[in-house]
């Protein structure tokens, strides 16, 4: 798959490609779906090449909707893309969804922020906070509508909170550690509406071994078939 991206901008990094391979086993073929904040698009493009996804995404930005949209017919994958801020959209100008995909931005207000319009908007909460983006998804998901997204490991309580305080019950999850001797940076979540499902928790996914890539990112980054391609459209 040929992914066009921004000569300067925010670009997709292993996180996407992690969260594609956490998201696959928990889809069904053609399921609808939406993709929140879809950048280049690899993410939902990817699960839509192998799940056969009725699949719409939503970009704010005007460059990145662009890339989306390039990326689509490139890849000859039908999808439709809204060049919208996500929250805006009004219940009824979208049918429901099966289910929504989504590497939201999850950087806190705090840190040290990037002067890049494009790198801002993708990386930094304070564009869609958690609580704001799950109250609105609730309007576009079916009634037993699943959520599959990954966070900063670190807000991993918070991300727990918001999702039963707004009626998500997480099902599965599963976190990334650099090392098997680091912290989890990130967590990947599959969360689903009024659902009673005990949480399971996967073994970690592990991204190193030794100085290269362990043999189960590798084996993702093979799935994945990428090619990245820089340019400005």
């Amino acid at each position: 798959m040929q992914i066009y991206q921004p000569l300067c901008g925010y670009a997709y990094n292993s996180d996407t490609l992690f969260l594609y391979h956490f998201a696959l086993p928990l889809i069904k073929e053609r399921s609808r779906a939406l993709e929140i904040g879809s950048g280049s698009g690899i993410l939902g493009l990817l699960c839509a090449r192998d799940r056969g996804l009725e699949l719409v995404m939503v970009e704010r930005e005007k460059e990145m909707a662009i890339y989306s949209e390039q990326n689509a017919r490139i890849n000859a994958i039908e999808a439709k893309v809204m060049e919208r801020d996500f929250l805006s959209l009004q219940t009824g100008e979208l049918p429901p969804f099966d289910l929504a995909l989504s590497n939201p931005p999850f950087y806190h207000r705090n840190v040290l922020k990037s002067q890049n319009p494009s790198i801002l908007a993708a990386r930094y909460e304070e564009n869609l906070p958690l609580k704001e983006c799950l109250l609105q998804l609730k309007r576009f998901l079916k009634p037993r509508g699943s959520f599959i997204f990954c966070f900063d490991a670190k807000q991993s309580d918070r991300v727990f909170f918001e999702l039963k305080e707004k009626g998500f019950n997480p099902e599965t999850v599963r976190f990334v550690h650099p090392r098997i001797t680091k912290e989890a940076t990130l967590i990947m979540v599959q969360a689903r509406l009024s659902s009673k499902s005990p949480l399971k928790v996967l073994p970690p996914l592990v991204v190193y071994e030794g100085e290269d890539y362990s043999s189960e990112a590798k084996s993702i980054f093979k799935a994945a078939r990428t090619h990245s391609i820089k340019c400005q459209l």
